[in-house]
């Protein structure tokens, strides 16, 4: 994963049997509402080939969302999620739980 200025580039290579694909997506994080955030694929590539924009839509339909805060311990509320060079810059609160 390399993560650039407002975009994540993430490259590898999946060998299933005799089948090997190299894929390459790019992307960025999009905050939908205050605890979940997915990943919004700008293109993907296999085998250096581009793959149809339904295609990719279906994919990550499956993957998203990629973190939602209900699933943690914490009462996590997210204002903002961006990417920057080398790393993710996220603003946030905890709050305490209602008893």
């Amino acid at each position: 994963i390399k993560l650039e200025n407002e975009r994540a580039r993430i490259n590898g290579r999946v060998k299933r049997g005799l089948f090997v694909v190299d894929f390459n997506i790019t992307g960025d994080t999009e905050l939908i509402d205050t605890k979940t955030v997915v990943f919004r694929c700008d293109r993907m590539l296999l085998n250096r080939a581009a793959v149809p924009r339904n295609t990719v839509n279906a994919v990550f339909k499956e993957i998203n969302p990629v973190f939602d805060a209900r699933k943690t311990w914490l009462n996590l509320n997210i204002a903002a999620i961006k990417i920057r060079q080398g790393f993710v810059e996220t603003t946030a609160t905890i709050e305490r739980r209602k008893s």
